[in-house]
């Protein structure tokens, strides 16, 4: 909390940023969990990807190997 400015470095704005964090990591596993049943549909309503491709992990290909 040592970067924040004064104001926002107090218990009930770690709370908030906790809250936030528990929050988000939440709804991404709850997408990961029914993303298998949703691409259908997403690609029936032709909704774009949120997360470019260049952000996901992707293999790396080694060198030798197709």
């Amino acid at each position: 909390m040592a970067y924040l400015p004064p104001g926002y470095n107090n218990l009930s704005r770690a709370g908030q940023r906790a809250g936030s964090e528990l929050l988000s990591i939440g709804i991404r596993n709850i997408a990961s969990e029914f993303a298998p049943e949703l691409a259908p549909i997403v690609r029936k309503l032709h909704i774009p990807r949120v997360v470019s491709t260049w952000w996901t992990q992707q293999p790396k290909a080694q060198p030798g190997r197709p």
